[in-house]
């Protein structure tokens, strides 16, 4: 849930506005042990696993998503409870204030509270086009996307966030190899941005499904040894501990390989290890060199 839902700029960005988060488990591992939290939604949900619950704030018990909810399904969900509790869906005072400015940063409230196409409207009068093209990313509407980002293509000033949306469009697509020849390049070119995380786990994911897993590794290392802060790092330990696990993982649309029915957090740990080895092995030769491509 911390690799998708939790890692995912929409769903942050949403809960932020119209929720308070809280995160616990109620197994007996990993982190976030609270007895009293356990106490509280015993009897109250249906499953006892990963889940999002939403409660009132006075504890109500409202609704739950499926086990294991990807950030699609968390994100319509948690839209779908604000329509169903509209007195949890009211703006505050300044939101308010912002709302009837017509401006840019009306268009990122707008955005932010998942009103995407009220968001695009300002966003194509204040000439945002990078916002646009991840607006309709989020519908898949990969023919708008392109051509909003075309006019971009020709300066370097949107290199990173174009190299980012044409990634998500070749993974979504599943053009394994276009993928790659195009993220690695970018990844080492934009390490030093905001968007080098995303880079390098689009890229570590168009590897991971060329089998070319030694470098799918690298890539998911490099963002847990040089990303640890970033929004991505959950989804890149989750990633590079895929060869331990028998779960689902919606972000690298695993592939359906045999596994083995149980886990625990060490067989995780130790996979991650491995991962990291591929990292610092592959290390050298990534810093002396102006593409990543094997």
């Amino acid at each position: 849930m911390r690799a998708g839902a939790f890692a995912e700029k929409r769903v942050i960005d949403l809960i932020n506005r119209r929720f308070v988060p809280v995160f616990f488990a109620t197994g007996s591992h990993g982190q976030g042990q609270d007895q009293a939290a356990k106490d509280f939604v015993r009897g109250k949900v249906p499953n006892k696993w990963a889940f999002f619950a939403a409660f009132t704030p006075d504890g109500k018990y409202l609704s739950s998503t499926g086990i294991y909810a990807d950030k699609n399904d968390v994100f319509v969900w948690l839209q779908e409870l604000l329509a169903k509790y509209p007195q949890y869906a009211a703006p505050t005072a300044d939101e308010r204030q912002a709302l009837v400015k017509g401006d840019a940063a009306t268009a990122r409230l707008l955005d932010e509270l998942g009103r995407y196409d009220d968001a695009d409207k300002l966003y194509a009068k204040n000439g945002n086009a990078i916002a646009r093209a991840r607006l309709a990313r989020y519908r898949q509407d990969w023919k708008t996307q392109q051509a909003l980002l075309a006019p971009l293509r020709a300066g370097k000033k949107h290199a990173a966030p174009v190299a980012v949306e044409d990634g998500y469009r070749l993974t979504d697509q599943k053009k394994w190899a276009a993928a790659r020849k195009m993220l690695e390049p970018a990844a080492k070119a934009h390490e030093a941005t905001r968007f080098s995380a995303e880079l390098h786990f689009l890229a570590g994911k168009a590897c991971y499904h060329l089998d070319a897993m030694s470098w799918a590794n690298f890539h998911f290392g490099w963002i847990l040894k040089n990303r640890p802060n970033d929004r991505l790092v959950r989804r890149a330990w989750t990633a590079a501990s895929d060869t331990g696990s028998p779960y689902p993982n919606a972000e690298l649309q695993k592939k359906s390989a045999d596994r083995r029915n149980m886990c625990s957090p060490q067989m995780l740990a130790s996979a991650v290890q491995r991962a990291m080895r591929d990292y610092d092995r592959h290390a050298p030769e990534w810093k002396e060199r102006s593409t990543g491509t094997e």
